[in-house]
């Protein structure tokens, strides 16, 4: 649970009503002297934004090329998904089962920087992150994890739950959030 500067909790509006979540506070106040040294960042490049519309059935080849400017743009063969676009955050907003969510991350700290990862799964999922360190070195500036979420006692909900993930150097703690939600009631009432 989020608390303001004096230990209280954040609240919707600052109303005494619903705690916030993170779809309520987003990203917080910015720390200039932090923000100098983040450690790891999410960067995209125009990769992400292709395989982003590749993610989108409207987007064909010709419609994705006239928006990127390259007129030799091709989608992958294999299928890009939305959930992998590389934000700092993780949302899936109809958990099914077994999901993949893939973000790349890059070391803009110390040059050897070993991170580990800490979750804090959402209430009633399943959370598991590989590999279990990630290593940077002078050569390997950039380095790409798997994030696997399944439901675990939740089977049917109507409302997101929240953790996070943070990687962190002893030095550094990189927090994105997590937000899910299942969605089981297609085959409910059956």
């Amino acid at each position: 649970m989020k608390t303001d500067p004096y230990g209280e909790r954040l609240t919707v509006d600052g109303g005494n009503y619903k705690v916030a979540d993170a779809f309520d506070y987003g990203g917080g106040l910015v720390n200039l002297e932090k923000a100098t040294d983040p450690g790891l960042v999410y960067d995209m490049d125009i990769n992400d934004y292709t395989h982003y519309l590749c993610s989108q059935t409207l987007y064909t080849d010709k419609k994705v090329s006239a928006l990127t400017g390259n007129v030799n743009n091709k989608c992958p063969s294999s299928s890009s998904s939305i959930l992998d676009l590389n934000v700092p955050s993780i949302t899936i907003p109809d958990l099914k089962g077994t999901v993949n969510v893939t973000r790349t991350v890059t070391n803009v700290g110390r040059v050897k920087s070993v991170y580990k990862p800490v979750i804090e799964a959402p209430f009633g999922f399943n959370v598991v992150v590989s590999p279990k360190k990630l290593k940077f070195n002078k050569t390997r500036n950039k380095l790409a994890f798997t994030v696997t979420v399944s439901p675990g006692s939740h089977r049917v909900n109507t409302a997101f739950y929240f953790g996070s993930l943070t990687w962190s150097d002893k030095v550094h703690n990189v927090t994105i959030p997590i937000s899910l939600r299942t969605r089981f009631i297609d085959n409910f009432f059956l």
